[in-house]
Parts: structure tokens; C-alpha cells; sequence
């Protein structure tokens, strides 16, 4: 008896599952799957025409504001306010105002901003004929008017004339207006002929591989010596200085030596072919100093 009551025990603990059941819970789910198919398919549907919506709205308002942009371009282009009104120069008083509007002419019909696009030609025209400006700055001002600044190119050294002194620019081209004085820059004088550049060119490089002493005592170069290869120093302290282009380099650096065993006088100090010096007459200074 008590093995039977076992055994009817044991097989109570599983559960017998309907088949109706389950195929009646299978077949709600794959209904519930295609009712919700067509609500997610809605959803994609209308998200994608609000991002087309969104996408044409930001091309439309993006050909609007180019439009509008164009169309006052054209209408400030078209109307007076967009002619060259006023031209205030500053020069850098390396020319006079009235020569550097000789070079830039505005018409009263000129457009402010083709001016001002156009500056590299102008600047380039007003180079070639005084190449101490390196170039023009242009600045709009009061939507019609022009600020013109004439940037000053750098300087080397100062050609001496009959008349004063002209500027020498770094390629050795001379510009053409006058300077009063002179200030931080050698003087070159007595550059003459066809070849005043290339002989200019040569001078400022021969200065150049001076000691740095040497080059602070120099006043004048001049090359237009009695003697071929001949160069000619006019030194600050009032000495004069006579050289060989080919050895002045070198012999220049005794030159200190050389004045501590002379008085305060002026001397001609010939660095030629060895060392020599002698008193300076007024005649002989007047002839290698001007």
C-alpha cells in the first residue's frame, strides 16, 4: 500500500498543457505583430517627410538670404554711394601727397570697391616709379571713402646727388625723390654711368662684410676713385680711408689700430697695397669727400 501512494505522488508534479491553448496564444501574438506593422511603417513615413520638410525649408531660406545678398550688392554697385567719394593719402613723408596723386587717379565715377581689390596694380605702378614705397594699403572708410598709406620699403644706404640725397632700396634701385637728411644709413656717392646699380649692388655687399666696428665708423663709400678697383671710405671721425675692393674687407679691421698711434688731426690713411698714413690737406679732402 505504501509503494502506491508513492508512486501517485511522483506523477502529480507535471501538468498537462492544453494544445488549443497555445495555439490559440501563437496565432494572438502573430496578429498583434501585423497590426503593429503597420503603425511603425506610418512612423517612418512621417519622420522622413519631416526631414525632407526640414531639409527644403533650410535650402530655401539659404537661396533667399543669397538672393537678398545679390540684390543689395547690385543696388549699392549700381547707386552713387558705392563711387569713390574721398581719398585721404598719408604718404609717410617719403614723397608729398600731390606727387603720390599724380600716380593714383580716381575719377568721380571710380567704384570704392574695385579700388580696393585693384590696390596690388596700384601698387605695383606707384613701386616703378618710386620704389622707396613698397606698396599701398587701401581701407574702406564711411562705406565711399578711401584711406590710402604708402608703406615705406626698406632703406640701405643714401645716393649723394648735386641736390641732396636719394633713398637706395634692397635691389639696389634708386628712387628718384630728394631727402634733406639723411639719418642711420651709409651715404654712396660718385656712382655713375649705366652700371650704377650693379656698382651700388657691389658697394652695399662689400659693406656688409665689414666687422660690425667698422661698419658703425663708416660714413660715406665712394668707388669713383683715381685707380681702378679703387674704393674710398670717408670715415666719421673725419679720416679718409683709400682701399682696394679686393682686400679693404680685411685690412679695414687695423683700421683702430692704425688711429691709436695718430693725434686728433684728419688723416688719408691709403690701405692700398700696405699701410700708410699722412695728414689730411683741405685740398685732398675736397677731392676724395665731395
Amino acid at each position: 500500500m505504501g509503494r502506491h501512494k508513492k508512486k501517485n505522488s511522483s506523477s502529480s508534479k507535471f501538468t498537462k498543457k492544453d494544445p488549443r491553448q497555445e495555439l490559440d496564444g501563437w496565432i494572438s501574438q502573430k496578429n498583434q505583430d501585423v497590426k503593429n506593422k503597420p503603425e511603425r511603417a506610418s512612423q517612418r513615413l512621417t519622420q522622413l517627410k519631416v526631414q525632407r520638410r526640414r531639409s527644403l525649408i533650410k535650402k530655401l531660406v539659404l537661396i533667399f538670404t543669397i538672393a537678398t545678398l545679390v540684390i543689395l550688392a547690385s543696388i549699392y554697385y549700381m547707386s552713387p554711394i558705392s563711387n569713390v567719394s574721398k581719398v585721404d593719402i598719408n604718404s609717410e613723408n617719403i614723397i608729398s601727397k600731390e606727387e603720390l596723386e599724380k600716380l593714383v587717379i580716381f575719377n568721380p565715377n571710380d567704384k570704392v570697391l574695385i579700388a580696393y581689390f585693384n590696390q596690388g596694380t596700384l601698387s605695383q605702378k606707384v613701386n616703378e616709379t618710386y620704389p622707396s614705397i613698397a606698396r599701398l594699403d587701401l581701407k574702406i572708410t564711411n562705406y565711399n571713402e578711401l584711406n590710402m598709406t604708402a608703406v615705406p620699403a626698406e632703406v640701405i644706404g643714401y645716393l649723394q646727388n648735386a641736390s641732396g640725397y636719394q633713398r637706395i632700396v634692397t635691389d639696389g634701385r634708386v628712387s628718384p625723390e630728394n631727402v634733406e637728411n639723411p639719418k642711420d644709413h651709409i651715404i654712396y656717392f660718385g656712382f655713375q654711368g649705366d652700371n650704377q646699380k650693379d656698382r651700388l649692388l657691389q658697394s652695399v655687399g662689400l659693406f656688409n662684410r665689414l666687422s660690425d666696428k667698422v661698419k658703425t665708423e663708416v660714413a660715406k663709400i665712394r668707388v669713383d676713385g683715381l685707380k681702378q678697383n679703387q674704393i674710398i671710405f670717408v670715415m666719421k671721425d673725419g679720416n679718409i680711408i683709400l682701399g682696394n675692393q679686393d682686400t679693404i674687407v680685411d685690412k679695414s679691421s687695423y683700421y683702430d689700430k692704425m688711429k691709436e698711434k695718430l693725434d686728433n688731426k684728419k688723416y688719408l690713411i691709403d690701405l692700398e697695397v700696405g699701410y700708410f698714413a699722412q695728414p689730411l690737406s683741405d685740398e685732398t679732402e675736397k677731392n676724395y669727400n665731395n
